[in-house]
């Protein structure tokens, strides 16, 4: 077969264009696998992404964001109605969720100004969070463990500081971690990954660069490729 002139232009072409709608596909899984709703919309607008279903990613959103927030009521609600099999299978991350709503309940209570302000943070734990606690014998000794060092939270007088174990409690990073375990589960009710391709080489490229600075940077320099700089 004689080749076409234009054969190698045309390919090199025709892969540049295939490498450039890869990668903002990646974008846009990421934007969709992270459950932000505002980017995903915008990206799929602007980067003419065919067929964009965006549905259940402003559910998934709304639901982060409620976590993120602290507004835990609300996110198991839109749970229980879309996600019904997360509350009823899922009762080790059910549990979590009880226990950052109890965070949240003592942390709008102040004792000091109305002792009756914690009644409500009690009663969730009574009602809502120790049953929990007895639902799976396995998990029973792990989980009440878990309820005690938040209703430490009680006893403690946070205006004097609070132990390390207790201060991460209350860290925003403790909602959005969560945030991110209860995404990841929604994903898996639609049978999609947890991680987005660019966060997987995200990761990947923060354990190479642990590993090869750990060891000695000045031993595997590469010429034009600062490892330190990936």
């Amino acid at each position: 077969m004689v080749s076409s002139p234009y054969s190698q232009p045309v390919a090199a072409a025709m892969f540049e264009i295939g490498a450039r709608y890869d990668i903002l596909a990646a974008i846009y899984e990421h934007f969709v696998t992270t459950a932000n709703y505002d980017a995903a919309r915008v990206f799929a607008s602007e980067a003419a992404v065919p067929n964009p279903e965006l549905g259940m990613v402003l559910v998934r959103h709304e639901v982060k964001r409620d976590i993120e927030g602290g507004r835990i009521e609300a996110a198991l609600e839109t749970l229980q109605q879309e996600y019904p099999a997360i509350v009823e299978e899922q009762s080790a991350l059910l549990f979590e969720l009880k226990l950052m709503q109890l965070i949240e309940l003592i942390r709008a209570s102040d004792f000091d100004a109305d002792p009756a302000s914690i009644d409500p943070a009690l009663e969730y734990a009574r009602a809502q969070a120790l049953p929990l606690v007895k639902l799976d014998q396995a998990e029973d000794a792990k989980r009440m463990v878990q309820l005690q060092k938040v209703m430490a939270l009680v006893c403690i007088d946070a205006s004097k500081g609070l132990p390390t174990v207790l201060e991460e409690l209350l860290d925003q990073r403790t909602r959005d971690e969560l945030a991110v375990r209860v995404n990841g589960e929604m994903l898996k009710c639609h049978g999609s990954k947890e991680m987005s391709r660019l966060e997987s080489l995200r990761l990947l490229r923060d354990m190479l660069r642990k590993s090869v600075c750990s060891a000695s940077c000045n031993d595997y320099r590469v010429e034009g490729i600062d490892f330190v700089e990936l």
